[in-house]
Order: structure tokens, then sequence, then C-alpha cells
């Protein structure tokens, strides 16, 4: 039975630059996009501010729902791991000081060009591939997301 991991993930573009994270993996030092696993009791939406809080130091506003992407990897030719991936364009509100997550190396403002320039380190494939759908003007209103937490009404 697939059971997916829920994921969010943000797009900030600035002047032509995309925040990106540089960050440490399992398989080595990558460049994604501000994302990390849904937490109990958030919305899609909130968790997907607090993984850029807590990576760029960046406050956001999610604006548009850009993505959603079933992601499964194979392990060891028969287990799988699965994630659904929820990919908001994302408005930059500020810059903080807050401290960032303690395996993010360091934030980058990059161009698209940059970003094709190093697709070898991309964390997965999702990260060009939601970029892509946002410069093709791929956008769905927020409200489109409805949330219930039941018992904290």
């Amino acid at each position: 039975m697939l059971k997916p991991e829920i994921t969010v993930a943000c797009i900030v573009e600035e002047n032509g630059r995309y925040l990106l994270v540089e960050e440490k993996t399992e398989t080595g030092i990558r460049l994604n996009q501000p994302a990390g696993h849904l937490e109990p009791g958030e919305t899609v939406e909130s968790g997907a501010v607090r993984e850029a809080m807590e990576e760029t130091a960046c406050r956001v506003k999610p604006v548009a729902l850009v993505a959603v992407n079933l992601l499964e990897y194979m392990q060891d030719g028969h287990e799988s791991r699965s994630f659904l991936r929820f990919t908001f364009e994302a408005e930059f509100i500020a810059q903080t000081d807050a401290a960032l997550d303690p395996d993010i190396i360091r934030t980058h403002w990059m161009t698209y060009e940059e970003i094709l320039a190093c697709k070898d380190r991309l964390r997965s494939h999702l990260v060009l591939d939601t970029i892509e759908a946002y410069r093709q003007g791929i956008r769905c209103p927020v409200s489109l997301l409805s949330s219930r937490i039941v018992g904290k009404e």
C-alpha cells in the first residue's frame, strides 16, 4: 500500500533569481528549494512558510499552488519511499536573522540559467520541474486547498 510522506516547498523568485538552499543530504551536498516535511497540526501553507523560515531565515507568503507531485523512490529494488509534494509560489516578505536548520550550509539566489548549469546537484528533478512549471505560468489559487485539523478549531 502506498503511504506517501507529505512535503511542502516554496518557489521564491525576486528579480529573476530563485531562492535555493545548499544542504547536507544522505546523498551528499545538494541544492533544493526551501522544503521539508509537513508536521502534525499544520496546513500545507503554514508548513511551507515554516520550512522557508527554518531553511532560509526568510518570511514568505504562499500566493499560488504551482504543483502537486507524487515522487516514489525504489530502494533495494523492491521497497519504496514516496512523497506527495505541494509546491507553492511564495512572495518574499523579509529577511530575518533567524538561525538556519543545521543541515543547511547556505542560501543562494540563482538565475534559471545558473540552476540549469548545476542540475546534477539538485536534490531531485522536482526542483527544476516545478521552476519550469512556474516559468510557464502554471498557478492554482491557494484557496483550492482545504485543511481541517479536528480538535484545533
